[in-house]
Order: C-alpha cells, then structure tokens, then sequence
C-alpha cells in the first residue's frame, strides 16, 4: 500500500476523495442552477457580497476555482464545490484512519477495506451529492470542520497544529457562522480533550506555553479578517453587495443575518417534530442500520475515548438541531446541506463500528477452511452502502443533463428591449439573471433590480450610486403605497416588472404580458389574446429536455411562476389567460389545494370559462 512517510500509510482517504470528486464534477450542469447557485456564482466572478451573513471565503475560494481555464465560469464554479465536498470526506477518511489505528491492531488492508466502503457510501448519497454539484456553501463549512477535527483528534495534537485549527475556526466563523455556533461545543470539547492529553511527549515549556497563549487568538483573528471582504467590496462597483456593509452598522447587518432571524421560530411542539423528521433524514445515506451501527460506534467510542466520542455526539447534536429550528422543506436542497455534517459525523461513527467488529471477528473466528466466510460476507455488505448510495442518487447525478435554468435565463434576457431595467419579484429569477450575466455577460445594457430587496439597508442607495438616473424610480418603490395607488412611475428607460403576490395592485392592472416580465403602460393594457402567453410557453417547453421536466427544482419555478401569471391575469381580469396558467400549474402540481382555490375563485368571477381545470 503506498505511504505517505516511514512506517504510515496513505490509507483510503485518497480514494474516498478522488470517487467523491469525479462523481460530484461529472454530474455538475454544464450551466447555472436553481436557488443560490446563481447568486453564488455572481458573487465569485463580481466579487460582490452575497446575502447574509455574506460568506466572503467562498466567495473568494468561487473566484479562485474559476481561474481554473477549463470549462464555464458555472462549471467551475460548482467544480469548487465538489472540490471542498472531496476534501471534505478526504479529511474524515483521514480521521477514520487514525481513530482505526490507535484502537485497532488490524492489518493496513484493513482500513481500507472497511474504512472506505462506509465513508463512500454517506460521501456518494444524494445529500452529500446535492452540495458539491452546484455552487453553494454548505461543502466549504464540512470541510472546515472536519478540517478541525483532523487536526486536533485523536492523537494528542502539537501547537502548531491546534494554532491551525484554530485559524481554520476563524475561516469558518466566515464562511457560516450559524453552523458552526451549533458546532462549537463539540469542537470545543475534543479542543479541550486534545489539550488535556497533550502529555505523551517532552511537556512544554513555559515560554513555549505562553506563545501559543497569545497566538491562540491572533490565529483566530486571522481567520476572521475575511470579514474584512464586506466593506471592500461594498465600496467597489460590484453589481450587488447586501446591506451596502460599509459602515459598522451595515456590516453587522450583514453578518448577523438578521433578515433572516424570523426564520429561526420553531414552537417546542414543532421542534420535536422537526427532530424526529431530521432523525429520519439522518437515517438515508448509509440505510437505517448503518445508522444503527454509527450509534453503537458512538456508543463504543463514548467508553474508549470519553471527550471525543462526547464531542462527536455534540456536533451531532448540533447539526441536527440546526435544521430542526426552522420549518422542514424536504424539497430544498439547503437542508441536506445543513445536515452535511452530521451524515460526515455518523459515517465515522459507523465505519467505528465496522471496525471494531472486524476486529472481534478476528480475535474470535478460529482458523479452518471456514475462517474467511464472515469477512467476506461483511465486506460484501459494506461494499454495498456505495452502490446502495449512487442508485438512489439519481437527481444530483442527472445535474449534467439539465439545461432548463439556462434556457429560461436566455428566454428573459431576449425579450427585452435595449438598456431596460428589470424590477423582479421572485428572488429564484434575480439570482438566476445575476448568474446568467455574471458567467456571460449577455446583456450588459440592462440593470438588474430586485424589488423586494429595495426596503434592506443601503440597497436604494447603492443602486443609486451605481445608477443615478433610476434614482427617482427607486425612491418612488420603496415608498408606501396603498393597494389602489396607481403606477406613477418614473424610469428614463424601458421598463419591465415581474409579477408578484405582493405587487401592488395600482401597478398590477397596468401590466401589459410579455413573457415572465411585463411591460407597465400608464393605463390599462389592451386587451391581450390568450394565446400570445401560450405561445410563449410553448416556445419555453419546447426547449425543456426529459431531465428538466423531471427535475424537482425546474418544476418548482415553473409551477411557481404559472401561479403568479394566473393570478396576475385573473386581477385583470383576463379570465381565459388565467384558466390556461392555472392548467399548467395543475399539470405540475396534480390537485394543489391552493391552485384549486385560485381556480374556484376564478370560476365564481367568470363561471362561462369553459373546461375546468383540475377536473
């Protein structure tokens, strides 16, 4: 087996690595994808700031991966996240490996025969999948933390490495510091543990004692200088930069997330219900019993090695109450990514688990022809996990496949007229056109305008800075308005809003269709033939491959905004426009209680539309 020095073997972390890798780069698209992907990626190739808290380190590591000259600015930019999910299993491969070693006296073959079976199978789960083939942060904050644990457990670690832990705890703090608050008692305690084990070697000295004494928060600091990213490019020209973070108070805006502190309201009622489905989440990457095995390894090591099987079982913790204190979208990818670690936490535990039993297979089996029947037979099960893994990972494998974000983008982009100004309503349609532009610069003669962006600190006033003839609109949006209040307007160039639920209805009325993004005409639009919408659909489906119709994110805009359409028609009153976007939307969605109820309303309103929808 190669080594990696006299007397240590290389063991299965490469490979873990290098499978996770070429599985997570082969199935990236070829372009953008839904929710933050394309946000992210702008704020790479811009270097602007994306929403809080900011993640300034990946935004800098996005930019530094699409240096990389092989493929698109979107493809590699995911390829960095695949790159940080590798190195993310790598390291807990790594940690495997010398847990295996210090307890175990088994043969080196051994530790890859056991170890890598059992990490491939959570690293090739489609939970695992979903966060290296796009470009999100949740693969980054994983490597971070395993990183820290790599190099303080579970051999007592030198000063030197604890002083890059530590300056790999301050890049995480700015990365995603909500995660890593959760994580930090079970960090904490395996810190701790390592330093009261420190013995085993010539004990320091004082001096040597009191230098890491006053590097210890230096190192931290220097980690968390990142932040220093936000009011930088706050004062660039970078399209977008949340908050305008250029005073303190904007940056704590910014890095306190506290736009999305509501999210944070969980009743204790719905926090156990959210424990029990994130307990169910938990149990998918290596099948119910592996995860069995992971809580009798848990269990194991809790006797062996007290602080570091305590401290596993707090980033545990800390992981699944994370998700468990918001509301559950089994559909959102974002929450298998906040979940990323604990499926990293449960693979050690497990592969823990396998060997110990190995281990007491050995020291019990007798020799005879027969000996080798129970390790083949566990092999045979373990080599199973990642093949169990990769068939039921059919949707992050078919990223490569889909085009649909990128032909919806195009479609936007060319229906507008020259140097237009687009105010958006749906934040998966801002995020998607700032990607878009961001990797091809398509359309650099229209601005980009988000409007329910506008009420957050220093938005109006960057815009303006960046913008100043659309100052006056922007004043006149982030204005109050009552419902009935009409347009009144002002923009020195060609207009185009997105409908919305929240649109006012004074402005609403006056949208004449044209695609996703209306036009706005002062007055009341002329009366639109129902099929000019339906032509545009027609057009946008027929660019949609098999893999976009079966993906779950592309029908979920696509449903979202056929709601919207329908709604916005049924306002004006454009009842049989309305029926056909509220059919689509059905065709999606099969017997979605609120598109029946749209649909109800609309045939109260207009009872001779003709066929109902939905039956």
């Amino acid at each position: 087996m190669p080594t990696d020095g006299p007397g240590r073997t290389l063991g299965p972390a490469p490979l873990v690595g290098l499978l996770v890798f070429t599985v997570a780069a082969w199935s990236t698209p070829q372009g953008l994808h839904w929710l933050d992907t394309g946000e992210f990626t702008a704020a790479g190739a811009w270097l602007g700031v994306a929403h809080p808290p900011g993640q300034p380190l990946h935004a800098l590591l996005t930019r530094l991966g699409q240096l990389v000259p092989v493929g698109s600015l979107a493809t590699r930019s995911s390829w960095t996240s695949a790159a940080a999910l590798a190195l993310l299993w790598a390291a807990a491969a790594r940690l495997v490996q010398r847990l295996l070693q210090a307890e175990f006296a088994l043969p080196p073959r051994w530790l890859l025969l056991v170890g890598a079976p059992v990490l491939l199978g959570a690293g090739l789960a489609a939970s695992s999948l979903l966060q290296g083939v796009r470009a999100e942060v949740y693969a980054l904050h994983g490597l971070l933390i395993f990183g820290i644990l790599h190099l303080l457990a579970p051999a007592p670690p030198t000063p030197r490495r604890r002083l890059l832990a530590l300056l790999l705890l301050g890049l995480a703090l700015a990365n995603h510091h909500f995660l890593v608050l959760l994580a930090l008692p079970g960090l904490g305690v395996v810190g701790w543990g390592t330093m009261l084990r420190a013995g085993g070697g010539p004990p320091d000295s004082p001096a040597r004692r009191w230098r890491e004494l006053v590097l210890s928060p230096l190192a931290l600091a220097a980690g968390g200088l990142t932040y220093l990213y936000l009011p930088l490019r706050a004062l660039s020209t970078a399209p977008f930069a949340w908050g305008d973070p250029w005073t303190l108070d904007r940056c704590w805006w910014v890095v306190s997330a506290r736009v999305f502190q509501k999210a944070i309201r969980a009743t204790p009622s719905e926090l156990l219900t959210n424990l029990g489905d994130v307990l169910l989440l938990g149990m998918e990457p290596l099948h119910p019993v592996g995860f069995a095995a992971a809580l009798v390894g848990g269990g194991l090591l809790l006797r062996r090695h007290r602080r570091l099987g305590l401290g596993l079982g707090l980033l545990l913790a800390g992981t699944l109450l994370s998700q468990s204190l918001m509301s559950i979208d089994p559909a959102n990818p974002d929450l298998h990514g906040y979940f990323l670690v604990a499926t990293a936490t449960i693979a050690v535990l497990a592969a823990y688990c396998a060997a110990w039993l190995v281990s007491a297979l050995r020291a019990t089996v007798p020799d005879g022809a027969g000996r080798r029947v129970p390790f083949v037979l566990l092999g045979l099960l373990l080599l199973l996990l990642p093949v169990r893994s990769l068939e039921h990972a059919a949707e992050p494998r078919g990223f490569a496949a889909l085009g649909g974000a990128d032909l919806v983008a195009r479609t936007l982009l060319e229906r507008l007229p020259p140097h237009a100004v687009t105010l958006t309503g749906d934040f998966a349609t801002i995020f998607l056109l700032w990607g878009t532009e961001a990797v091809e610069a398509r359309r650099p003669d229209v601005t980009l305008i988000h409007r329910n962006f506008l009420p957050f600190p220093g938005w109006v006033e960057r815009e303006t800075r960046l913008h100043p003839e659309l100052g006056p609109l922007l004043r006149e949006l982030r204005q109050p308005r009552r419902p009935e209040d009409g347009p009144a307007l002002s923009s020195a160039r060609p207009l185009r809003i997105e409908p919305y639920h929240n649109l006012e209805q004074g402005i609403a009325r006056q949208l004449q269709p044209d695609g996703l993004l209306h036009r706005l005409t002062g007055a009341a639009p002329a009366a639109a033939a129902p099929d000019a919408q339906e032509r545009f659909w027609e057009r946008l489906y027929a660019g949609l491959g098999p893999a976009d119709r079966a993906d779950p994110q592309t029908r979920r805009y696509l449903f979202w905004q056929h709601v919207l359409q329908g709604q916005q028609a049924r306002l004006q009153g454009a009842g049989e426009r309305a029926r056909d976007e509220f059919q689509r939307a059905l065709e999606l969605a099969p017997g979605n209680p609120d598109v029946l109820e749209f649909v109800d309303a609309l045939y109260r309103e207009q009872p001779a539309l003709g066929p109902r929808p939905g039956g």
